[in-house]
């Protein structure tokens, strides 16, 4: 099976995973995005001529030598895609990450916040960012805690202009213990909720679920999800 079919069978586990919702405000059609740190970009092109619409990247630098690729050998791609930042972020890459990237979804602290938005500013553009929250034990995911996302969030709204606040990501933890993972994206919607709350249909994002664990996610309450294995695999 190729791309085309795997996303049609991942789209319909997801309508079965939003079936079994329970308390959970609907925030519109679930946005897949192609995790596509694995693949070059050939397998990007190959991917959106089979309808995908949006990419993640983990690292700038593989996002920009994608998008330059692209952009020489197949414009149309750039032209129907968005590409996202999902991957921790480096201040010292938020040029290049303003520059190829449609939205920022790791934004875990005031300084990367700043950063990202001098380098917005210098590019005469407005970026949509997520918040990255922490929401599991383990000390190799990046994020930041609850408490501090309230303030990380006020603080971009209130004093970073070319940053637009739209939500939040997190990874859950890493573990066969579905309920473990599924509290950790309890802990997320709660947190967007409540960020809904203050802020509105700006914060329009609950990004969280991978490949094997996005109908845990959807069922949660995410409408984004962040799938590269299940849906490259051939």
């Amino acid at each position: 099976m190729g791309v085309k079919e795997n996303l049609k069978n991942i789209k319909l586990r997801i309508e079965k995973a939003k079936a079994a919702r329970k308390n959970i405000i609907d925030t519109g059609d679930v946005k897949i995005i192609a995790a596509s740190k694995y693949v070059n970009a050939a397998a990007v092109i190959a991917a959106s001529r089979g309808g995908v619409e949006y990419f993640g990247e983990n690292k700038v630098q593989a996002l920009k030598e994608k998008i330059e690729y692209i952009r020489e050998h197949a414009p149309d791609v750039l032209e129907k895609s968005e590409f996202y930042m999902i991957g921790h972020l480096q201040s010292n890459k938020s040029r290049d990450a303003v520059g190829y990237s449609a939205m920022i979804q790791s934004i875990d602290s005031k300084k990367l916040a700043h950063s990202v938005n001098m380098a917005a500013v210098k590019q005469n553009k407005i970026i949509p960012v997520l918040i990255e929250l922490k929401t599991s034990t383990e000390e190799t995911k990046s994020g930041i805690d609850i408490a501090g996302a309230f303030e990380l969030a006020e603080y971009i709204t209130a004093e970073l202009k070319n940053l637009k606040f739209c939500g939040v990501m997190t990874m859950a933890e890493f573990t066969e213990d579905t309920e473990r993972v599924r509290g950790c994206f309890k802990l997320a919607y709660d947190t967007f909720v409540k960020f809904r709350d203050i802020y509105g249909a700006q914060c329009e994002f609950l990004s969280m679920g991978m490949s094997d664990d996005f109908e845990i996610a959807v069922s949660e309450g995410a409408n984004m999800v962040r799938i590269g294995r299940l849906l490259f695999k051939e």
